[in-house]
């Protein structure tokens, strides 16, 4: 994986791409939030997008659970895959992962891996 600085704007200070990829496919990390206060995942399904799998694994704090949703962009499908990931009892951090359907159980997996290895630094 590449990773690559996003402009001031993102909420996210770094992409992680897969190697020579696609600028547009990507994973990216935001948080850390208080548990109580980290987005819940079915609220973030946004306009055009639908719903299509969910699931859990466990992770480096607890279990992380994950939602995908489907969208059409440019003409192509698009997955994006929002998972939750517990640091600690008190400490979540959201692993996003964008991708057009046809490579996205790669980059699903590269985000599974990033999810399954994060630590809260102490």
């Amino acid at each position: 994986m590449v990773s690559t600085r996003t402009s001031y704007q993102a909420s996210w200070p770094f992409e992680l791409t897969i190697g020579k990829g696609p600028r547009d496919e990507m994973i990216h990390v935001q948080g850390p939030w208080a548990a109580h206060q980290a987005p819940d995942l079915d609220r973030l399904v946004g306009e055009g997008m639908q719903l299509v799998d969910g699931g859990a694994f466990p992770g480096p704090g607890g279990r992380c659970d994950w939602i995908a949703a489907q969208y059409e962009h440019d003409g192509e499908v698009w997955l994006q895959r929002r998972c939750r990931v517990p640091l600690d009892p008190d400490a979540v951090v959201m692993v996003t992962a964008q991708t057009r359907q046809n490579t996205a159980a790669v980059t699903f997996a590269a985000a599974d891996e990033v999810s399954r290895t994060l630590v809260a630094r102490r």
